[in-house]
């Protein structure tokens, strides 16, 4: 498992992590998550707009599939609450902007506003 998070964020690790999920444990996943995140804040400008949407894509398909949940996400750990900063670090990447909503709609703490909209900020 430790050489999942030795890996490059590139589509086939993330891909590999994501179906190996159910199988990992849990402290493991979250480690992988961070590493993901921490990669793709500190790619250059040339690679960080598509390292940030792999993560975000990866991210909100574990939401969507129940893999990760809300207790696990605000109650159980930061884990939701460094996702949110992440996605608002990289607010011009649309599924960024997408991954920010639907945590917020999972924050038990943000209750009354996730439907407050995220402006996406282009580069033009």
């Amino acid at each position: 498992l430790e050489a999942l998070i030795g890996l490059r964020l590139e589509l086939n690790s993330i891909e590999l992590v994501s179906k190996l999920t159910q199988f990992i444990p849990r402290p493991f996943l979250h480690r992988y998550i961070d590493h993901i995140i921490t990669a793709a804040r500190s790619a250059s400008d040339a690679q960080a707009a598509r390292q940030v949407r792999l993560v975000c894509v990866m991210l909100t398909n574990l939401l969507r599939m129940k893999t990760l949940g809300e207790q696990e996400l605000f109650q159980e750990s930061t884990l939701g609450h460094e996702l949110q900063s992440f996605c608002l670090e990289f607010t011009r990447v649309k599924e960024a902007a997408a991954l920010y909503q639907l945590l917020r709609s999972l924050d038990p703490a943000a209750e009354g506003t996730a439907d407050a909209p995220v402006e996406v900020l282009s580069d033009a």
